[in-house]
């Protein structure tokens, strides 16, 4: 039992981490949009 909630516990933070670093990709990508804009803009 304790090795499967082991492996349970292992999944939620691997899956909590890929969310993170999707949501920074997403911020990367915004800001590199906003500023591509901002250059097209000058």
């Amino acid at each position: 039992m304790d090795f499967e909630r082991s492996i349970v516990d292992d999944v939620v933070v691997i899956l909590l981490v890929m969310l993170m670093l999707l949501h920074l990709l997403l911020k990367m990508r915004i800001i590199w949009k906003v500023e591509e804009s901002v250059q097209l803009e000058i």
